[in-house]
C-alpha cells in the first residue's frame, strides 16, 4: 500500500506540473477575460452573457497578441511577450512559494525554488507564444516555407531533412552534415 501511495503521489505531482506549464500560457487571456466576465456580470449581462462575453474576451486577447508578437517591430514583438510573460511568471513564483511550504522549511530555499520556477516558466511561456505565432523567437531571419525546397531528390536527404531555403540550406541539413549535437 505504502508503494501504491507513494506511486500516485509521484504521479500526481507530474501531472500538477504539467498542468501548471500547459495553463500558465494562458494567464493574461484569462485575467482579461474574468475582469470582462465579472464587469459583464455587475451590468447584467446575466449568466450565459457573462460565459460568452468573458470566453470572447479571453479568445480575442491571445488571438491578438499572437498575431501582434509576430509583428516585424521587434520592439512590439518584445512588449507582447513581456505582457504575456508577467503574469504568467508571477502566478508561478506565488505557486511553488506556496506549495513549496509544506515540504521545505527554509525561507531561502523556498524564494530560491519560487525565482527557478518563475524563470522556467517565464522561458515556456515564451517559447510557446513564438511557437504558437509561428516563428523562431530568437532567429528573425528564419526562412518562409514557401521558399524551401529539397535540395536533392535522394532517398538520404528525406531521411535528414536537407532543405535549401534561398540559397542557404536549413540547420536541419546542418544538422545531418554534423550529428545532431554539432559533433562530426
Amino acid at each position: 500500500m505504502l508503494a501504491i501511495g507513494l506511486i500516485l503521489n509521484i504521479l500526481g505531482i507530474g501531472v500538477f506540473c504539467w498542468l501548471v506549464f500547459e495553463l500558465t500560457v494562458y494567464a493574461l487571456p484569462f485575467l482579461i477575460g474574468f475582469s470582462i466576465a465579472r464587469a459583464a456580470l455587475h451590468s447584467g449581462a446575466g449568466i450565459i452573457g457573462t460565459l460568452l462575453t468573458g470566453i470572447a474576451a479571453g479568445a480575442l486577447t491571445i488571438t491578438i497578441g499572437q498575431l501582434a508578437f509576430a509583428a516585424r517591430p521587434l520592439i512590439l514583438s518584445k512588449l507582447i511577450g513581456a505582457a504575456f510573460v508577467g503574469p504568467a511568471a508571477l502566478a508561478s513564483y506565488d505557486l511553488i512559494l506556496a506549495v513549496s511550504q509544506i515540504g521545505v522549511p527554509s525561507l531561502l530555499w523556498r524564494e530560491v525554488f519560487a525565482w527557478i520556477g518563475a524563470i522556467c516558466v517565464g522561458a515556456t511561456v515564451w517559447s510557446r507564444l513564438a511557437l504558437y505565432a509561428g516563428l523562431r523567437s530568437f532567429d528573425r531571419g528564419s526562412t518562409s516555407g514557401a521558399r524551401c525546397a529539397r535540395s536533392d531528390a535522394s532517398p538520404q536527404a528525406s531521411r535528414t531533412g536537407s532543405l535549401t531555403c534561398a540559397g542557404r540550406s536549413s540547420p536541419a541539413s546542418q544538422r545531418g552534415k554534423r550529428g545532431m549535437f554539432g559533433a562530426p
